[in-house]
């Protein structure tokens, strides 16, 4: 509930709308945990899948990229924003988070997995919580800056009063 609340916030001040109250947030905090676990399991299974044909990972990117783009638009569709913001206003956002996140997942899988696996015993729970808690902030920080960035480029798009 309480992450619920706090993108309703960040949401709002982006915005530059007034911040609404969550209604039923126990529903919103259940849609919101469904919404990242479909999430993680649709990119999960899109970065699994090898395609056979010449160009086979390069169609699965733009599929991840596609992927995070829908969710992220949908996403930020139910949040607070500004009276006459439409879906195109939220897909630079989208595809900042997109790329963002497609970079930290291939951060971990080179760079961060293979060196916790192998420093497990030096670095043990401390480096696992670490390596978690970076994800979460750098996570946090993509899903603010999108919505800054919708924001940002809405209102210069905006004829002046």
């Amino acid at each position: 509930m309480g992450a619920v609340r706090g993108r309703y916030l960040f949401s709002a001040l982006a915005w530059g709308v007034p911040v609404p109250k969550v209604r039923r947030p126990l529903r919103a905090a259940l849609f919101f945990t469904a919404v990242a676990i479909v999430v993680t399991i649709v990119a999960a299974v899109v970065s699994a899948v090898e395609i056979d044909a010449p160009l086979g990972r390069l169609l699965s990117f733009a599929g991840l990229l596609a992927f995070y783009g829908a969710a992220t638009s949908f996403a930020f569709g139910l949040l607070p924003h500004a009276r006459g913001a439409m879906l195109r206003d939220h897909l630079p956002g989208a595809a900042l988070l997109g790329l963002g996140m497609w970079g930290i997942n291939v951060w971990i899988a080179v760079y961060l997995g293979p060196r916790l696996g192998r420093e497990g015993g030096v670095y043990g729970a401390f480096g696992t919580s670490t390596a978690i808690l970076l994800w979460l902030y750098v996570c946090a920080m993509l899903i603010t800056s999108a919505a800054f960035l919708n924001a940002t480029l809405w209102e210069r798009r905006q004829p002046p009063p």
